[in-house]
């Protein structure tokens, strides 16, 4: 049987979120209901974009470098 492309994923169960992340179900529940993931509802369940996940790591991302920048100038 030929391999056929395959489309990168766009929504993800919070299972597979959770997955992505190393992260628990229940943290992803709780990021979900503070607002640091955007969770969208095509049918009864929660989805969770690649967007939102690649949005969520870059503010992790940027707020680990203010606190490295905040420990270098305090150290220095």
């Amino acid at each position: 049987m030929p391999r056929t492309l395959e489309t990168p994923k766009i929504l993800y169960t919070v299972a597979e979120a959770a997955k992505l992340l190393s992260l628990s179900r229940g943290t992803v529940y709780k990021l979900i209901h503070s607002g640091l993931l955007l969770a969208v509802y095509p049918a009864s369940h929660a989805r969770i974009s690649a967007e939102s996940l690649h949005r969520y790591v870059a503010l992790l991302e940027t707020n680990q470098r203010a606190v490295e920048y905040k420990v270098r100038r305090t150290f220095a």
